[in-house]
């Protein structure tokens, strides 16, 4: 049988996904934490880099 291989360009947006995914978590989980207001005001900025992200790799995936 032949393995069918999978184009660089996507296994790089794949992981971008990934990333992107991890990002606005990791952003939720800094602006929901009670302990430090510096880790708190670091939370929106992720959160809306990792939205932006998301939605430029969905456009480019068409």
């Amino acid at each position: 049988m032949k393995s069918e291989t999978v184009p660089l360009a996507l296994k790089i947006i794949k992981i971008a996904y990934i990333l992107a995914s991890l990002s606005i978590f990791l952003g939720i989980v800094f602006m929901c934490q009670p302990f430090s207001m510096e880790v708190y005001t670091y939370g929106f900025p992720i959160v809306l880099i990792g939205t932006v992200g998301y939605i430029i790799l969905d456009h480019l995936k068409k």
